[in-house]
């Protein structure tokens, strides 16, 4: 009876001395990971609040190799994005700009055509619909200078 209560008592002891060791593998392993992890999802958080309107987002330095080169190559790639948002606004602009004077010597050409006396009603009709077509033209010029001078923080 002896030999097999200290049996079982042994088994007891193994198997506690098992658990605790697999806990405390698994918060040592939790607590090790997310120390090592940190960089990472500091990294995540900082892309998470980007803006590409704004400078370039400037990544913490790290000792992990792998994690300093993501924060280099991010970095290169925010830069690029926001020269191309800056560009591409600029582009915007200028091509608005450069539309609305061509459009507006396009109606006041057709603006002094239709005051010319010497027109039948067919050649009216065709220098009124290109009338139309250059209003809109020019509302959709005044909608892209619109929108530019949202995305440049003119209006709030």
């Amino acid at each position: 009876m002896e030999l097999e209560d200290l049996i079982e008592s042994i088994i007891y002891s193994v198997i506690l001395l098992l658990i605790i060791l697999l806990l405390g593998f698994f918060f040592i392993n939790w607590y090790v990971s997310k120390k090592l992890w940190k960089p990472f999802y500091k990294t995540l958080e900082q892309l998470n609040e980007y803006k590409i309107s704004e400078k370039t987002q400037q990544f913490t330095s790290t000792n992990i190799q792998e994690f300093s080169e993501l924060n280099k190559a991010l970095s290169a790639m925010t830069e690029k994005m926001h020269t191309d948002f800056i560009n591409q606004k600029q582009f915007i602009e200028n091509a608005s700009h450069e539309i609305q004077t061509p459009l507006a010597v396009i109606k006041a050409k057709i603006e002094i055509l239709i005051q010319s006396k010497n027109l039948n009603e067919n050649d009216m009709q065709v220098i009124q619909s290109v009338y139309n077509a250059s209003n809109k033209l020019s509302s959709l010029n005044k909608a892209l200078l619109l929108l530019s001078k949202i995305e440049n923080n003119q209006f709030k």
